[in-house]
């Protein structure tokens, strides 16, 4: 009864790099360079905080997602990790999956599952973009 406790806004974000990597790059309507850059580069650019985040550069964080483009997945609510009770994308059929995720060099997410430490993040300060 305490709405409170309920997600803000819509899901989406978790499905959000199986989605645009299947209908983008597997279909052939934007390469692997472009992909990066809508999903990490330019995010990090907007947000300043490039180049410690969105890049492979030295002194980087080293975030990187490893994405099984052999794979076919079914987005349902059962295989999903996000707060909310529904997922906006339910039976969809993507053409890829996330094998494994790397947080500053240290693989946190592997077959789905988080292998992270609670309370390993860090704040990151921003820096005005322009």
């Amino acid at each position: 009864g305490d709405f409170t406790k309920g997600p803000g806004g819509a899901p989406g974000i978790e499905e959000r790099v199986r989605i645009i990597f299947s209908e983008g790059v597997q279909k052939k309507r934007i390469s692997l360079e472009r992909f990066v850059q809508v999903m990490a580069a330019n995010p990090a650019r907007i947000f300043g905080m490039y180049p410690q985040k969105g890049c492979l550069l030295p002194g980087a964080d080293a975030d990187i997602t490893i994405i099984n483009p052999n794979a076919e997945e079914v987005l349902t609510k059962k295989n999903l990790k996000s707060a909310c009770d529904y997922c906006t994308y339910e039976g969809m059929k993507v053409q890829c999956a996330i094998d494994s995720v790397f947080s500053r060099g240290e693989l946190i997410v592997k077959n789905n599952e988080f292998l992270g430490e609670k309370g390993r993040g860090q704040f990151i300060f921003r820096k005005p973009p322009f």
